[in-house]
């Protein structure tokens, strides 16, 4: 449901010849902004039937979904169109081009992961009579097709707003600003299908964790986009947005033991540090990870000794440094440091070094989660002896079909070498 109000006010259709003739119809937004239908529909056949129309406006309020209304998604959405429907019976085409208008601000919603009813596949149940408790189970294998009944191209104005609510949860919202030009449709599942690319110009990333909220820059340097293939939901993400986080002394943070610990420990070097989140993989269930940036010129001699630590340097030309094998080494360590400074802006090397033991699965889906999992590290290093837990749980009750959110505070103290607890 698009929630979009459409009226049609002292409009005529004329019969003539077994046919209901469409005249240059006008169709009225809430706006009182008019599409225009022109064609007829052919009766001559009944019970059978066919149409042909012409589809065409300048500018139409095609979206106006509140918060509940769609499950794919909420806002407005203006459109020009100039479209073909043509059919027999139920058995139709739309075909033809749309061009999306600057005052559209759609949100796309992003179905919560715990919510497994969605995702279930589609099964064929065979009983055996002779054995009626014996039920053999095959799920059913369909072939997409985008020869469909809908297919039309849609250009995205850079002035047009897409926003995706990432943790509906948290609340964690990307808005961002672009271009693209995308075919879109229904497969033969009846399934929506987007493809094309969109290339994101501006936007923000706002992070949101119980009482901390971060807006992440997206620029035209990062070069982000999404594509898509098919399957709205599995579009393929590449966004990097930034957060400057100010002057850090690196002293603070907890290099490696070695050369380049004793060098930088000793440097007192004091630089400006960016945060960048990286949303990458599955729109979906996104792969998220946190990198830490300095400009290769104020890091001055000392560049190549932080690069080896899986900093990322910026050149003077704003290009990013690709040491990716060092920074999926110390991957675990930047996440973990990317958080306390996002959290409590800082760097704090005993504390943080001295917790990290196992982060071969801190890159969550929702950076609420990757929060969640350092903090929960972080927290029960903090009184020795004492365990502190900090969680965001968040589950899908498909008996009562209730969603229920819980922030849990759980202390534990451990005694007699943990045989009491």
């Amino acid at each position: 449901e698009t929630g979009a109000k459409l009226k049609l006010i002292q409009q005529t259709v004329s019969l003539k010849d077994q046919k209901a003739i469409f005249d240059h119809v006008a169709l009225q937004d809430e706006d009182d902004k008019k599409m225009d239908l022109n064609g007829k529909v052919d009766f001559a056949t009944m019970p059978n039937y066919s149409y042909d129309f012409d589809i065409e406006t300048d500018e139409f309020k095609l979206i106006n979904a509140k918060t509940g209304q769609s499950e794919l998604f909420k806002g407005v959405g203006y459109v020009g169109a100039d479209l073909q429907l043509s059919g027999k019976n139920l058995d139709f085409r739309l075909t033809g081009d749309i061009d999306v208008k600057d005052k559209t601000d759609l949100t796309l919603l992003l179905s919560d992961e715990s919510d497994a009813v969605s995702d279930m596949e589609s099964v064929v149940k065979f009983v055996d009579f002779d054995a009626p408790k014996t039920i053999k189970t095959e799920t059913k294998k369909e072939v997409l097709s985008f020869a469909n009944a809908v297919n039309i191209n849609v250009d995205v104005p850079a002035k047009a707003t897409l926003k995706i609510l990432m943790d509906p949860i948290t609340g964690d919202l990307m808005s961002v600003n672009g271009s693209g030009k995308l075919n879109v449709g229904f497969d033969n599942t009846g399934d929506l299908f987007i493809l094309g690319r969109y290339d994101i110009e501006t936007g923000k990333y706002e992070l949101t964790y119980q009482a901390i909220k971060k807006a992440f820059a997206i620029n035209p340097s990062s070069k982000s986009h999404i594509v898509w293939s098919g399957d709205a939901m599995s579009a393929l993400l590449d966004i990097t947005a930034e957060f400057n986080a100010g002057k850090k002394a690196l002293s603070t943070y907890p290099f490696e033991k070695g050369s380049n610990n004793d060098r930088l420990k000793s440097s007192k070097l004091i630089v400006p540090i960016r945060v960048d989140l990286r949303v990458m993989g599955v729109l979906s269930s996104p792969d998220i990870k946190f990198e830490l940036v300095a400009n290769a010129a104020d890091l001055a001699d000392f560049k190549t000794a932080v690069e080896e630590e899986g900093f990322r340097t910026i050149a003077d030309n704003g290009t990013k440094s690709t040491n990716d094998d060092e920074f999926r080494r110390y991957q675990s360590t930047i996440n973990a440091n990317a958080i306390m400074l996002l959290v409590g802006g800082g760097f704090n090397a005993a504390q943080i070094g001295e917790n990290i033991t196992n982060y071969e699965n801190l890159a969550r889906q929702k950076v609420s989660d990757l929060i969640s999992t350092q903090l929960d590290k972080y927290a029960s290093g903090l009184i020795k002896g004492i365990d502190l837990d900090l969680g965001l749980q968040s589950g899908y009750n498909t008996t009562n079909d209730f969603r229920n959110t819980n922030l849990n505070l759980g202390v534990s103290k451990k005694l007699a070498n943990d045989r009491i607890s």
